[in-house]
């Protein structure tokens, strides 16, 4: 007994010392009133102007006018952009050089599924490569055919390869190789379904283990981290193998994780999906990558599309509380929001970000 402390002082400080530190203190929650927000500048990397019918990027306007149906995603690529579209049936990616030429690029595109952070492809980490599943669309829902590497701009088939039961989910593109999971069905009873992780390098079709029995909600290859659920574990946020860390688990398990912020240090997701309103969240959540803290809530009625503008600003899609009506907001991690852009009745917007590479 230390001399001159009672023991029941002793032994509580002896319990703070073993027990683990307290986590860190929540970052502000919002609930912004959309329309009442001030209007911000556009956003401060590529979009597409849906009404004015063109490409933003910087000083350059490409025109997309005449291109017919919804244009629903963008990403910037080597030589230009794919534009995601969403069809009378269907869905494709059209390639927009940067002097406004355009072609069909993939014309049974699998899309990502409302309520969903998956972009549905991946860039590789240069812009010269794409990897798109494919499908085909009789039924009320799309049904996978394959998964093709193209090259870009050009847009040569390189590789395709059917990886069986059900589309991968296409975690992260770099150099020469992909991060992948996979749907395995278990024929030997009981019957079931297992996700693993590989790695698959398109150049040779090789496919190398990464983790057995888990699968990625998102990763970033640039951070090299992972949002993994293991069919036994904890749901977290782990350093991708052989790196072991970070590694701390989400608090709910239907939080769905997305995009890493450009430096690496932040990860951005949102609550649980329901299927009110068409497969909407309730609040907009970001995390310290490092340990997990918990550093803003925006609260709305979010149809899930995040992307990161910078290391201290996102752009968010929500609805308008008692409307059918989208607006893309800017909110920082201080907490202030502010609208950009006009609203819409569609819930893809009339302002469309880029979608940043996570390689």
């Amino acid at each position: 007994m230390i001399p001159g402390k009672p023991l029941a002082t002793v032994a509580l400080a002896t319990l703070m010392l073993l027990l683990p530190a307290p986590p860190a203190s929540a970052g502000p929650a919002v609930t912004p009133d959309v329309p009442s927000l001030s209007a911000g500048v556009r956003p401060r990397l590529p979009y597409v102007d849906w009404s004015a019918k063109r490409i933003v990027d910087g000083s350059r306007r490409i025109s997309i006018s005449g291109l017919q149906a919804r244009v629903i995603s963008l990403h910037k690529v080597d030589g230009g952009y794919l534009l995601g579209r969403e069809l009378t049936r269907g869905n494709d990616l059209v390639f927009v050089s940067t002097r406004g030429a355009r072609r069909v690029l993939v014309s049974g595109w699998k899309p990502p599924r409302r309520g969903e952070l998956d972009s549905a492809l991946a860039v590789s980490r240069d812009g010269s490569k794409v990897m798109v599943n494919t499908a085909t669309f009789g039924g009320s829902t799309p049904t996978y055919v394959e998964t093709r590497v193209l090259s870009l701009p050009s847009g040569r088939l390189l590789r395709k390869r059917d990886f069986g039961f059900d589309a991968p989910r296409l975690l992260g593109y770099g150099v020469d190789r992909a991060m992948l999971t996979i749907i395995r069905e278990v024929a030997t009873p009981p019957a079931d379904f297992y996700a693993d992780t590989r790695w698959w390098n398109p150049a040779t079709n090789a496919v190398t283990p990464l983790r057995d029995e888990a699968g990625g909600e998102s990763a970033d290859l640039s951070a090299w981290q992972w949002a993994i659920r293991p069919r036994v574990g904890v749901y977290s946020v782990q350093g991708i193998p052989p790196d072991t860390s970070p590694d701390w688990p989400l608090d709910e398990e239907d939080i769905r994780l997305g995009p890493w912020s450009p430096g690496d240090t932040m990860v951005a997701g949102n609550n649980e999906v329901t299927d009110d309103f068409g497969r909407e969240a309730s609040h907009y959540l970001v995390y310290r990558t490092s340990d997990g803290a918990h550093l803003l809530s925006v609260i709305g009625n979010q149809d899930p599309q995040i992307t990161w503008e910078s290391d201290s600003a996102l752009l968010l899609r929500t609805r308008i509380e008692g409307t059918t009506t989208y607006q893309l907001i800017r909110c920082t991690l201080a907490g202030a929001c502010e609208r950009v852009g006009p609203t819409s009745t569609s819930r893809h917007g009339t302002i469309i970000p880029a979608t940043r590479r996570n390689s």
